[in-house]
């Protein structure tokens, strides 16, 4: 059976497999909201009045992928007379997304030949731009037959990637019609030359840099007697913590003796997990949303909202980033655009900026726990420990810094066609 055929079938059986799991499934979850936002984005593309401008449509998977996208679109926005069209294939994406314009939010289709095209057809996009790697098969194919340019954004491939394999020719068939693939690193541009001759590898760097240094100009959101008591004392942080670092803590609590203050901020702020984090807090603790009205000194402060901890790391001295021992590695590169040399466990090997900053003395990893919380330990309280905090703060700004990508450069090589 040709590998088209299959992967066609295999895209309509999951479709009617995930309607009718869908039925017994709460409306409010994800598969459900999913598959109501696909019916109204068509309907929403139905109405769409005819362009009076170049239109271009960027499709993210999630929240992470759209703020990849955001330092291009605003660019092209200064540049160019253009609509801006959003779809996302979560509903993480399409519900949290700020839309920090006239913008429009879809869901992408399911990736039928049939739902392809009529999704294509509806929208009419001149350009259509794609975050890091969603190779959706018939959405490429659809735009490949009306011409219809695309590129892809901040794109990362690893060793093992699926496009690889012989069973991917149709992938790069499509791909290879690309008007640009903008890399994150010189791995991945190796990769696309090799398996997409045909096509433009640009070598812009990681766009999360980028967008990360736009967030150091957000104003601070805690007012100055917090940002006095913040300020105060040296603040080490466990950024997305999970299990495996909050023991790091627990064995490292009795050399503190409130040299430092802790600020635990876990992945999960639930108040099922926040309650369970409290029975393990060796010391007197205080949420964080209690202390902002009423601080309490020499507490450990547990971070129990969302939306505060990139602010936080502009007091922090240190931070140890959760994900490395037990699921992914979390941002890293939050902390380090602020000068904070980061920790986390060994499970990297799909972060390539971890293995970058851990090179450049911008970071530290442990095979284990235990081993993190010997070199946290080191760091902290042995003799010498304001110069190796100052040496690694001074290597995690450089760091920040030298992989900065440059905006001004990349959008001329990518020739985008945006002028009348």
């Amino acid at each position: 059976m040709p590998i088209r055929l299959a992967y066609q079938i295999i895209i309509i059986l999951s479709q009617w497999i995930l309607q009718i799991v869908s039925i017994f499934l709460p409306k409010e979850g994800k598969i459900s909201k999913m598959l109501f936002g696909r019916k109204t984005s068509l309907k929403k593309l139905e109405q769409l009045p005819d362009k009076s401008r170049k239109r271009i449509w960027a499709h993210a998977a999630s929240l992470g992928e759209y703020q990849m996208l955001l330092p291009l679109l605003f660019e092209l926005e200064k540049k160019y007379d253009i609509e801006i069209h959003i779809s996302f294939f979560s509903s993480s994406g399409y519900e949290h997304a700020e839309n920090p314009g006239n913008w429009s939010f879809y869901y992408i289709q399911h990736d039928t030949h049939q739902k392809a095209k009529r999704f294509i057809s509806l929208l009419k996009p001149d350009l259509t731009i794609f975050a890091k790697y969603e190779f959706w098969l018939n959405h490429l194919n659809g735009l490949n037959q009306r011409n219809i340019p695309f590129i892809y954004w901040n794109t990362l491939l690893r060793e093992g990637h699926f496009l690889n394999k012989f069973w991917a020719q149709p992938w790069r068939k499509e791909l290879n019609k690309a008007l640009a693939i903008c890399c994150q690193n010189q791995n991945t541009l190796n990769r696309v030359s090799q398996i997409l001759p045909n096509t433009r590898p640009i070598l812009t760097g990681d766009i999360r840099f980028l967008q990360t240094a736009e967030w150091l100009n957000t104003p601070d959101i805690f007012d100055s007697e917090i940002d006095r008591l913040l300020n105060s004392q040296k603040n080490i942080i466990w950024g997305s913590s999970w299990e495996e670092e909050l023991k790091i803590l627990i064995k490292i609590w009795p050399l503190n003796k409130n040299k430092y203050r802790f600020i635990v901020a876990p992945h999960d702020v639930s108040e099922k997990n926040l309650s369970e984090i409290e029975t393990q807090l060796p010391g007197s603790f205080q949420r964080l949303s209690q202390w902002l009205i009423a601080p309490k000194p020499d507490v450990i402060l547990l971070v129990d909202g969302i939306g505060k901890l990139r602010f936080l790391y502009r007091y922090a001295a240190l931070a140890i980033i959760g994900g490395g021992f037990s699921n992914a590695l979390h941002n890293i590169i939050e902390p380090l655009s602020n000068g904070v040399p980061v920790l986390f466990g060994d499970n990297h090997d799909k972060f390539p900026e971890a293995q970058d900053a851990i090179d450049f003395k911008a970071a530290i990893h442990g095979k284990t726990p235990e081993a993190l919380s010997e070199s946290l330990s080191f760091l902290l309280f042995h003799e010498g420990q304001d110069l190796r905090l100052t040496y690694h703060r001074e290597r995690a700004l450089e760091f920040f810094g030298m992989n900065m990508p440059k905006m001004d450069a990349v959008i001329p090589l990518c020739d985008l066609p945006l002028t009348k």
